[in-house]
């Protein structure tokens, strides 16, 4: 089961970031399955690995669309997302160091992306 299901209020009408956050879901959902299947696994690493490039990549494009479209709430919101890339760095060096990871990180990182997209995101595709 995945840990982080997909709604379509997760949509904002934005095709391009829309996706993104789709792909973001799926990538979480991943990484916790390889999580459940073996938590010292290779595969676990290789898609956490694309799930915090992948993260970086949205950000970076998010970030940059709202400093294009003078967004009054750009700092608060990269906060935010340095607090997922946080949560993910921490996933990636318990991962490396073969040392158990938290299955409570994984629902953080799943209540995080719900909560930053229908509230955080939602607000900045109102105010284009």
């Amino acid at each position: 089961m995945p840990i982080l299901a997909w709604k379509d209020s997760f949509l904002l009408g934005m095709p391009e970031f829309d996706d993104h956050h789709r792909h973001l879901a799926e990538l979480l959902n991943k990484t916790h399955e390889q999580y459940t299947i073996n938590p010292a696994g290779g595969a676990l690493e290789t898609v956490l690995l694309k799930l915090a490039d992948y993260a970086t990549y949205h950000f970076q494009a998010e970030e940059r669309w709202m400093e294009e479209k003078g967004y009054p709430r750009l700092d608060r919101h990269r906060k935010e997302h340095d607090t997922f890339t946080e949560a993910v760095a921490v996933l990636e060096k318990e991962c490396l160091a073969g040392q158990a990871t938290s299955a409570a990180l994984f629902f953080f990182l799943a209540e995080w992306f719900s909560t930053h997209v229908l509230e955080s995101d939602a607000d900045y595709a109102r105010k284009p």
